[in-house]
Formats: structure tokens, sequence, C-alpha cells
């Protein structure tokens, strides 16, 4: 034990600046990659969370098998209607589209789960009653939309869009459409949780039919929200209504879970992860190089040292895992040494060196 402490703790304090960098290549190179790996599971599984709370009640939704398509004809939706096992059906319309009458952008970028957001606005073209029965909408300030308004031309925003825009409840927005600008009336503010998290918060409803109308879709939707009438149905009971239903719309749409979004988005993301992947290979290699070097360094600078064990009888790996003090060859070399000390130095060389 004794041995051990004179060579490895010699060693370590007559060269403590280059035992520092072998530690820190050794941080450098371990926290680099799990700290990157866990970067990616917490992005991946917040996207996908974020998904799920933007679904609401729903636990399934209906899109086209046709992805070139994008849309469907909305006949489905009566349909579904006389389905047993379904609460309700929700329609949506999504539209991306812009303000007119914006604030100028600050610098930078807004960078969300989704990517970059550059100002666009995400607008759901809904019907009030379905959807209020699909999601959470917290309204703070006036109303959502009404039904028997379905051709009116009124949104309700998330707060802090018309915070950052200075949009008041009851002033009218100008946004484009494929037809040139049109006017809507801001009846109410949600809170930017639940739904209102949608694009970052750059997000508003308006009426299903003021949507088709707007934007030139005349009567199809883009995506139905299924609410089954069980709350908390189980994984197999979920999948066997999922399986009905696929059965009763057919092979022309695709019916799936909210969260498969987020599962998509991930796909999606794959250039991301891999380009994070990429940085923590770069940390653990220059933490290798720097390990590498600290010890290349050392073998050189004690060459004659280990040649001197190696003289007296120790084995190359020997050397190398001298520092596990209970290993048996420690009785040989102190043994060894001792005979060395005494046999081959002279008397006045050991009074010199005490």
């Amino acid at each position: 034990m004794h041995l051990t402490r004179l060579l490895t703790l010699r060693s370590l304090r007559s060269r403590s600046l280059r035992f520092m960098l072998s530690a820190f290549g050794i941080v450098l190179g371990v926290a680099g990659l799990l700290s990157i790996r866990a970067t990616n599971q917490t992005a991946l599984q917040s996207i996908v969370k974020l998904f799920e709370n933007t679904s609401g009640s729903a636990k399934l939704m209906i899109t086209s098998a046709n992805l070139d398509e994008g849309g469907y004809h909305e006949r489905i939706l009566r349909k579904l209607d006389t389905f047993p096992s379904l609460q309700v059906a929700t329609p949506i319309v999504r539209v991306q589209t812009d303000l007119t009458n914006k604030n100028e952008p600050a610098d930078g970028l807004d960078i969300s789960f989704f990517g970059v957001n550059s100002g666009g606005l995400t607008l759901y073209g809904v019907i009030p009653s379905r959807e209020q029965a699909t999601r959470a909408y917290v309204i703070t300030q006036c109303r959502f939309l009404a039904d028997d308004n379905s051709h009116r031309r009124e949104v309700v925003i998330v707060e802090t869009l018309a915070a950052e825009e200075e949009i008041q409840v009851g002033e009218r927005i100008e946004i484009l459409t494929p037809s040139g600008t049109a006017l809507l009336e801001v009846v109410g503010l949600m809170a930017r949780e639940g739904p209102g998290q949608i694009n970052n918060g750059a997000f508003g409803v308006i009426p299903l039919e003021t949507a088709q109308n707007l934007f030139e879709r005349g009567n199809d939707i883009d995506q139905i929200d299924l609410v089954p009438l069980q709350p908390n149905p189980s994984t197999t009971e979920l999948a066997a209504l999922r399986q009905s239903v696929q059965e009763f719309v057919g092979d022309d749409y695709s019916v799936t879970y909210p969260s498969g979004q987020g599962e998509r988005m991930t796909q999606m993301l794959q250039n991301y992860q891999i380009g994070l992947n990429f940085m923590s290979g770069i940390a653990l290699f220059v933490g290798a190089f720097l390990i590498y070097n600290a010890f290349a360094m050392t073998v050189v600078e004690r060459t004659r040292e280990f040649g001197m064990l190696r003289t007296i009888g120790m084995t190359r790996s020997q050397i190398m895992v001298r520092s596990y003090w209970k290993h048996p060859f420690w009785v040989y070399l102190g043994r060894e040494l001792v005979w060395v000390w005494d046999s081959f130095l002279p008397a006045v060389s050991r009074a010199s060196w005490r």
C-alpha cells in the first residue's frame, strides 16, 4: 500500500496540471455525450407531450390516407355521427396565414418545438360546440365562438399574441387569404395553455364555414378529432376502437392517435438528432485526444522509471495496473525493490539519498 502511494501519488504531485487535464478530458467527453443524449430524449418527449396536450379529450383522429390530397370532403362527418362508441366527432380546417397590420418583428427568430416561427398565424376552422367538447379553451377575455354565428367572420386568438400585436377585443384584424385580405373581428382571448400552445402561441380559431369560404376550401376539412364515450379507455380498448373506426370509414382515411403527429414530427427532426449526436461524438473525440496526449507525454517522461520496473521483473500488464494495490505482484515487487536497494546501491549513495 505504501509502495502504491509512493509510485502513484508522487507522479500526481509532480504532474498535477497534466492530471487535471486528463480528468478534464474524461469529464468533457462523458458529460458531452450524456448531456446531448438527454437533450435529444427530452426534446422528443416534449414534442409528443405537446401534441397530447393540444389534442384535449380526443383519443383518435382521422386524416386522409392520401397525403398528396391534404384534405377530404366533410360528408364523412355525418357518417361518423352514427357511430355508437363516439361521444363527438370534431372537424378541423387548418390554415396558415399572417397578419397584414402586425408590428415589426423583433430582431432574431423565435425557436419552438416546431422549428423557426417567423410570425405566421395558424388558424383552426371549427364548429364551436364540438370544439369546446373536445378541447379545453381557457378564455381570459369575453367569449368563445358562438354556434349561431357560423357565417360571421370572427376569431379568438391567444392573449400573448394579442399583447405582442397590441390587439384589443372588439378590434378587427386583417389577414392574408388566397383571394387577398380579409377582416376578422376579435371576440375573445384565450390563455396560452392547452390548445393555446399551438404554433408557439401564434394561434386562433374561427368558424368552420368562415375558414372554408375565406381560404377557398369548399366543403373540405383536414382532420376529425374523435372523443370516445368512455373518458379514459385502456390501451386495449382504444386499440379496438381505432380498429373499428378504421373499418367503418374505409381505406381512404387514416385513423391514428393524436400523439402520432408528435412521432411524425420526431421523424422530421432526425437531422437535428444526427447533428446533436455528431457534436457529442466530437466532444468524446476531444476528450479522448486530451487523455491520449496526456498519457503519451507521461509515458515518454517516465520511460526510465518503467524501464527500472521492467528490469526488476514486472511485466507490461503489471506496470499498467500497478495502482491496483491488492494485486499479489505488489508483494513480489516490494521484495525485489528491497533486494535491489541493498545489493546494487553503495552505502554512500544510500547515505546521500537519505
